[in-house]
């Protein structure tokens, strides 16, 4: 028998999605329904106009109810947004009992110390990843319980966001009589829908390319290692593009989509597009290298600043399974290219994995982010949490797919 349906929401930068899915009682989600509409009222993933983006939630809420046939109260919120950041916090805890001999109470302990993060009044939590152990001086332990040592060590990967973005989401959702059940960091849920074991547990880098942010999670030897949010997107490369032209946004936008390309094409020199007047701006002709080296140019710093944000942290050579992108972004042609160059790695579109869409749902890259929330709720919504933080979450939601 199939479990209720669960809703998630991703209200974005240029598009609001609504997706309604349901679960049967081995765990294979159905994606049966998606609500689209374009949002306003939204700048780099942070509401800067409730009215506004009220407006596009209510009409994707719309489409989702008729297309589901019932009426939506509860939502799982898939967020974004420049405001949100990691820290990893350590914790460490002398080992007293019995022959030394760890127990789950140490391990209790000491990730109790470790997810303790002292936050500034104005920042809240949204997920802590345990992340692995160590004894004394060895490292790299999943699992201590039943080990032997004098001192066990362990962190956590803590992702927070601003108090006050997240009470400007509320009162959208309060204003269409919605109740958000529990918030996710979107690309931490995405990886849910897109990665494998395997990509984990190697070493992976996901990013989601959106209108407004660019977000992306580290994992390697299973466990998150670092995530966080740039509040550069697409938006802005519609912009460049509008600028560089003196053209409006809407032909800028369709440009983008229809010759844009992340690298610069060798063959483009000397192409041209004319683009018709439109009001107030000219007839006028857009040289295709140009288009593409203007693209290029924004395209490649956003990805050269989440590059110096892992050199940073220490996490490049841990990327052996390389890249991978979702999100709107991701389509732009040559993307892969381009992320290649950047990282020095493998580079791949991200799929959903273990999902079935209804047949007037086409699987892409941009239902990564909602498709994993669903995921993420139906196997640790309400009641079913182990009190672990989303990283637990995922690698025994992945255990039991490998079950199956």
């Amino acid at each position: 028998m199939a479990m209720p349906p669960i809703v998630a929401v991703e209200i974005g930068t240029t598009r609001t999605v609504v997706a309604v899915g349901e679960c049967d009682t081995s765990g294979n989600l159905n994606l049966t329904t998606i609500g689209t509409a374009p949002t306003t009222g939204v700048r780099k993933g942070q509401i800067v106009s409730i009215d506004q983006a009220e407006s596009g939630l209510s009409t994707a809420l719309r489409q989702a109810e008729q297309g589901g046939l019932f009426t939506i109260r509860q939502v799982i919120l898939a967020i974004s947004g420049a405001h949100i950041q990691s820290a990893v916090n350590a914790g460490n805890i002398p080992i007293q009992g019995r022959d030394n001999i760890i127990t789950q109470d140490d391990v209790d302990e000491v990730y109790d110390i470790a997810s303790s993060l002292r936050l500034d009044l104005s920042r809240k939590p949204i997920h802590i990843f345990q992340q692995s152990f160590s004894i004394d001086d060895m490292t790299g332990i999943g699992n201590p319980v039943g080990m032997t040592g004098s001192q066990l060590a362990s962190s956590a990967l803590i992702i927070h966001g601003a108090n006050t973005r997240f009470e400007n989401v509320a009162s959208v959702f309060r204003r269409v009589s919605v109740e958000t059940r529990d918030t996710v960091f979107g690309v931490c849920a995405a990886s849910l829908a897109v990665l494998s074991p395997e990509q984990k547990k190697s070493g992976v880098l996901l990013i989601d390319l959106g209108g407004g942010t660019t977000n992306y999670v580290v994992f390697a030897n299973d466990v998150a290692a670092t995530a966080g949010s740039l509040g550069i997107g697409g938006d802005h490369i519609t912009n460049d593009i509008a600028l560089a032209f003196n053209i409006p946004t809407s032909q800028a936008e369709e440009l983008k989509i229809t010759e844009g390309s992340a690298t610069i094409d060798p063959d483009s020199a000397g192409r041209k597009v004319i683009l018709k007047q439109s009001v107030g701006f000219p007839d006028r002709s857009v040289g295709v290298r140009s288009l593409h080296t203007a693209i290029n140019a924004r395209v490649e710093e956003t990805l050269r600043v989440v590059r110096a944000k892992l050199d940073e942290e220490g996490v490049l050579p841990l990327l052996g399974a390389g890249v991978v992108l979702v999100g709107g972004g991701s389509h732009l042609s040559h993307i892969t290219d381009l992320a290649r160059q950047v990282f020095g790695l493998p580079c791949t579109i991200g799929t959903l994995r273990n999902i079935a869409c209804a047949p007037t749902i086409e699987p892409s890259a941009d239902l990564a982010i909602v498709a994993g929330t669903l995921i993420y709720e139906f196997m640790y919504g309400e009641g079913k949490r182990p009190g672990r933080g989303l990283a637990k979450h995922i690698s025994s939601l992945w255990e039991r797919i490998l079950r199956k």
